[in-house]
């Protein structure tokens, strides 16, 4: 009892000491942040020996407390420690500046988070017994987690030794602050003695909240202590902080000038500015406005929709371009794209520097510039350039072309004015230099010819309505006269207004000269295939009397043969009738597909060498008997040094037939036909030159009919005004074949009086021998009698036809249907069982060709057996194609039993 009244009065002279400190630091607590920590601690001392007194009491039965209120005391006594540590600690940070302020006013409410978690770990332990626990007597219990209440509190003041170490050692001098070390060892050393006395001794005087009391004393008389010399400080400070007041004052003014025109320099550059971090994103500290509104956004927009950093708003393919300068801290030019509010991307150029500040984090300053402009420049001037080459290139392929190139220029009110390259200067005969454009203008308006100004006014109104526009007019040239001028061009519309029109100018005088030929020439050839249309028409209606007229002489005649087939004599007249009628309409039937082949320019000139005397004897012996039958004469001359020549036999012969048939047909009874046949002196060495001239004294020809006797299906007067069978192609087919062997052909008629046809021609002289056609015919006589023949045809009429004419002249026939059957037979008869083949060409499975290729082949003499193809197709290349398969010869049909005996005898005489 007595040892409890003690501890009380000693707890109540520490109390007294306790509240004169706290008296006194309240009294100073607005001074500075440190006096109002150590009032908070001062506080906090206070409370702790009051709840120390309350448990003296309690422990030594002074005061007889209920359990919640020892509960409380007890409470109080384990936490108000830590409590006095955590703002002992705070006070001394402050007190020393060992964190900047900003930072330590918000870290302080962090370190308070240990001791908020040890209070309440305590006010647990009344449950759960983990630091200390009041039993049902109501005695105080240490718990399992009793350190706590040194390790709480202790550590706190760890901390304050750890701050005073890390800032020393960091800036590389090992020295401490006395002062700091002595208000750490006055807090410390008086509680830890305390502590030690309690725990050694076992007294219930709670000592160790006596020792912080102690310390609280100790610390306050070190203030105090420390005061005087403070103050004798204090007076040099003041003078001090006027001087720097006043510097700061003009600093401060500096600063808000500084400000001032750093704000109009941002706010006034073309562009925006912006102060970054220089770390990985270029995370923003300061936007200006005008680097927010280039990109339409308000800076609020564009710190949230970039998330505060540079990165976010930046093309992906331009941002990490590297700017080897920035750690240089020198002045970096950087190009690249940032997004804007409507998606578009805005070409920027930033210049700027790395800003490096002592104790602080480096910053970028940078300035943005609207590049926009300057890359929509750049890409003008590039295109501007490319379409200028462009232009030029043009320039020179439109003045190739022979086309200039002009340009008008129309403003309301005012003369319009004229220009244009070298080439329309040249085309239109001025001297570009020698005028004003106003003057060229109106120089080349009045000299528009003026029916054609309404056409050049439509294509300038066109123009001027957006659409291209081309006009043909004529213009007085000055230097050529009256000349067809063609421009076409298009029109843009100027910002004031005006328009502007651009094209090409080319003389079209020769175009439109060759144009106005063309449509004469075309009108001609018009008027010539209506001409044409007309003969063919013509034509077909002669056509058609001319073939039914001999068609119906052939029924007509066989319906008689029938009717009188018991009188020989008629029918041997009908026979003959039928004959010439059906010799006529094969010839009409030659005549149409002779043209129709040349005219198709099919036929082709194939030479061999002749006498030419004896070819145009032997032609004209085939007219012997129309000669005698019409009693008319024909008298020959012949005068030529070179006989041998090489000709186209065939259409030689042909030409000579045709006009001497027509000098048969329409000659009069008892008139004379003339055949001369004239050497003339001939230039072409190894060459000869001849006129062949045919005349006749008979009808003759008018002369308006003259100029269209050379054109097809064109006759003076047809069959039946004349009672002449014909045509009308014999004279065209003579004329084409004429200029096809390059001759010359004219001819002289006159009513009445008859026509004269006089050839020219150059031949080339054959020297090797020739064999006579006179001699050759005699050869082709011989005995046919016995030849046994392979007949091959499919069509039965054909075969029933030609086999009857091969046996009455004495041959024996055996037929083959096709090619198959005609090589099949030969293969299995024994050779020479055959005498010849006569070939038919268009035959089913097999034709003629082929099966004349594959008998060619055989491995015996049979393949040697003569073969005469015959056939409908009677044109030369006809001919050429069966020589080329390897047949011996080539017969057309109907087949002419004379011209058959003399191939067949004329091949068999070659193989003797």
């Amino acid at each position: 009892m007595d040892a409890g009244v003690v501890y009380v009065v000693h707890a109540l002279f520490f109390l007294g000491i306790d509240l004169f400190v706290l008296g006194k630091a309240f009294s100073q607590r607005a001074e500075s942040s440190s006096h109002l920590s150590f009032s908070a601690f001062a506080l906090a001392v206070t409370l702790l020996q009051i709840s120390a007194i309350g448990v003296i009491c309690s422990e030594h039965g002074l005061v007889d407390f209920p359990l919640w209120g020892k509960g409380l005391l007890y409470f109080l006594l384990v936490v108000f420690p830590a409590v006095a540590s955590y703002l002992a600690s705070v006070w001394m940070f402050r007190l020393f500046a060992l964190r900047k302020n900003k930072k330590f006013t918000k870290q302080k409410w962090f370190v308070a988070i240990p001791l908020i978690a040890y209070a309440l770990v305590c006010l647990i332990s009344f449950k759960t017994h983990w630091v200390f626990y009041i039993d049902e007597s109501g005695v105080y219990r240490r718990g399992s987690l009793f350190l706590l209440q040194l390790l709480v509190p202790y550590s706190y003041v760890l901390s304050v030794f750890v701050y005073l170490l890390r800032e020393k050692t960091s800036k590389g001098k090992f020295s401490l602050q006395p002062r700091a070390i002595s208000f750490l060892l006055l807090y410390v050393i008086p509680p830890v003695f305390g502590s030690c006395v309690q725990v050694l001794m076992n007294l219930k005087g709670c000592f160790s909240e006596l020792g912080l009391s102690v310390a609280l004393v100790f610390v306050y008389i070190g203030m105090y202590m420390g005061d005087a010399e403070e103050h004798r400080h204090m007076k040099d400070l003041a003078n001090f902080n006027r001087q720097l007041q006043h510097v700061n004052e003009k600093m401060r003014k500096l600063l808000m000038r500084g400000e001032m025109q750093a704000k109009t320099i941002a706010e006034t550059i073309r562009g925006g500015f912006k102060i970054g971090r220089n770390d990985d994103a270029f995370s923003f500290k300061y936007v200006s406005e005008q680097f927010a509104q280039m990109l339409g956004y308000t800076v609020e927009e564009l710190l949230s929709v970039s998330g505060g950093c540079l990165e976010g708003i930046v093309h992906p393919d331009d941002f990490g371009q590297d700017i080897p300068t920035l750690e240089n801290s020198e002045i970096y030019t950087v190009s690249y794209r940032l997004r804007c509010k409507d998606g578009s991307w805005k070409h920027v150029e930033e210049r700027g520097r790395l800003i490096k500040t002592e104790g602080a984090e480096d910053e970028i300053w940078g300035v943005v510039f609207d590049k926009d402009e300057i890359v929509r420049t750049e890409t003008a001037l590039v295109n501007a350039e490319n379409s200028r080459k462009k232009l030029a290139e043009y320039n020179d392929i439109i003045t190739n072309a022979g086309l200039g190139v002009w340009f008008v220029t129309f403003r309301e009110g005012l003369p319009s004015l004229l220009n244009g390259n070298e080439k329309f200067y040249e085309l239109i005969g001025v001297d570009g230099g020698s005028m004003s454009e106003e003057d060229l203008h109106e120089y080349f308006a009045s000299r528009i010819i003026p029916e054609d100004v309404p056409i050049f006014g439509a294509a300038v109104e066109k123009m001027k309505s957006g659409q291209f526009a081309e006009a043909l007019y004529r213009w007085n040239h000055p230097k050529l006269g009256i000349v067809y001028n063609r421009c076409g061009g298009t029109a843009v519309r100027l910002p004031d207004g005006a328009y502007c029109l651009r094209g090409y100018h080319g003389d079209a005088t020769e175009i439109v000269a060759n144009e106005q030929e063309q449509q004469e020439l075309l009108k001609k050839a018009l008027a010539a295939a209506e001409e044409s249309s007309r003969a063919k028409t013509t034509f077909l209606n002669n056509m058609s009397h001319d073939i039914r007229t001999p068609m119906n002489a052939i029924l007509g005649f066989a319906s008689l043969i029938e009717k009188e087939s018991d009188n020989p004599a008629k029918v041997k007249e009908y026979l003959k009738k039928v004959m010439n009628a059906g010799d006529f309409l094969l010839s009409l039937i030659n005549n149409v597909l002779e043209m129709a082949r040349i005219e198709s320019g099919k036929s082709e000139v194939v030479e061999s060498p002749v006498n030419l005397r004896e070819t145009v004897e032997v032609t004209s012996s085939i007219f012997e008997a129309s000669l005698k039958e019409n009693h008319l004469t024909m008298n020959f001359a012949v005068n030529i040094v070179h006989e041998n020549v090489c000709i186209d036999v065939v259409k030689m012969r042909e030409i000579s037939v045709n006009l001497l048939s027509n000098a048969v047909k329409y000659s009069v009874e008892g008139g004379t036909i003339n055949v001369e046949l004239t050497e003339k002196p001939c230039d072409k060495e190894g060459y000869a030159a001849y006129d062949f001239i045919i005349s006749d004294n008979g009808i003759g020809m008018a002369p308006d009919y003259l100029p269209h006797i050379f054109d097809s299906f064109v006759r003076e007067r047809n069959s039946t005004e004349s009672k002449i069978a014909g045509t009308g192609l014999g004279l065209p087919i003579v004329k084409k074949l004429v200029d096809l062997l390059g001759g010359t052909i004219e001819v002289e008629s006159s009513l009445g009086k008859g026509t004269k046809f006089t050839l020219g021609f150059v031949h080339k002289i054959c020297e090797e021998n020739v064999v006579s056609e006179k001699s050759s015919s005699d050869a082709e006589k011989m005995d046919l009698a016995g030849l046994r023949v392979l007949f091959t045809e499919d069509n039965d009429l054909n075969v029933e036809i030609g086999t009857t004419l091969l046996e009455e002249v004495g041959f024996k026939v055996e037929r083959a249907a096709d090619g198959c059957e005609c090589l099949e037979m030969l293969t299995k008869a024994d050779p020479g069982y055959y005498d010849f083949i006569l070939m038919d060409i268009q035959m089913p499975k097999m034709d003629g060709y082929e099966t004349t290729r594959q008998i060619r082949k055989l491995p015996d003499s049979r393949k040697n057996i003569p073969i005469i193809a015959t056939t409908a197709n009677a044109f030369e290349e006809d001919r050429r194609a069966a020589l080329e398969a390897g047949m011996n010869d080539h017969v057309t049909k109907p087949i002419d039993m004379i011209v058959l005996t003399k191939t067949i005898s004329r091949i068999l005489n070659g193989r003797k």
